[in-house]
């Protein structure tokens, strides 16, 4: 009986560790009164009040750590965890996205009392007290827009919202993967499937426009391909 449950613990810290090493990030530890990430050992660190808190992050009394890095700035008193915006690896949704593109989700900003930060960097300049996760990589604050932890230069706070699949827009702009879409028609643009969008005059795939596209006709069948009365496509090009 005795044996039956040391193998049920051992397969229980298998699991586990098998777990913690899919999602990419070591683990922090104390050792010998010395704390390690991985088996790197991190001087500045505090042995008795270390807590790994998953998905890269721990904290001490006097700092924040993320991948065994010190986060400036950061006062770990008030630094919490939520899974919700915890680091997670892109999802990339096929066949949308084009070789070596994906569409993202689920980024990685954490709102501190006193700091934002995007897949452990700080982003600077972003008030905590008003920002706001947007999902796909979007977020904004009282006075800036943000994609993946930059500022979207230009961009107008008033009114935008996501569109999802990477795109964005507001009463102004639209945008894909936080570059501006030049030539969008914000009041018409909607979302169509794997990739593809459209406004009142044209069809986009992957924030690109597709000149040969005939608005009024064009729709989308799976698997990247669409059709409108001239033309067939694959990825947004035109199949000869």
């Amino acid at each position: 009986m005795k044996n039956i449950f040391r193998i049920i613990a051992v397969a229980v810290l298998l699991s586990g560790a098998v777990a913690a090493f899919a999602q990419g990030y070591g683990r922090y530890e104390v050792r010998w009164g010395k704390v390690y990430y991985g088996n790197v050992e991190l001087r500045e660190a505090d042995a008795r009040t270390i807590q790994d808190l998953g998905y890269g992050y721990a904290k001490d009394c006097c700092n924040v750590y993320w991948q065994g890095q010190i986060l400036p700035y950061v006062d770990p008193t008030y630094f919490r965890l939520n899974d919700r915006y915890a680091d997670r690896p892109p999802v990339k949704h096929e066949p949308g996205g084009r070789p070596g593109q994906g569409h993202y989700d689920n980024y990685g900003y954490i709102v501190t009392g006193n700091a934002v930060l995007f897949n452990g960097r700080l982003v600077p300049g972003a008030r905590a007290s008003s920002f706001k996760d947007m999902g796909w990589g979007y977020a904004a604050d009282s006075y800036n827009v943000y994609y993946c932890g930059e500022v979207i230069q230009g961009a107008s706070v008033r009114n935008f919202k996501v569109v999802k699949d990477g795109y964005a827009k507001n009463s102004y702009d639209v945008y894909y993967l936080g570059q501006k879409i030049h030539g969008a028609v914000p009041s018409s643009f909607k979302l169509l499937s794997d990739g593809y969008a459209k406004d009142s005059f044209s069809v986009y795939y992957c924030g690109e426009k597709i000149h040969q596209a005939n608005v009024h006709t064009f729709k989308v069948l799976r698997g990247g391909y669409a059709q409108d009365i001239f033309h067939s496509y694959y990825l947004g090009k035109v199949l000869n």
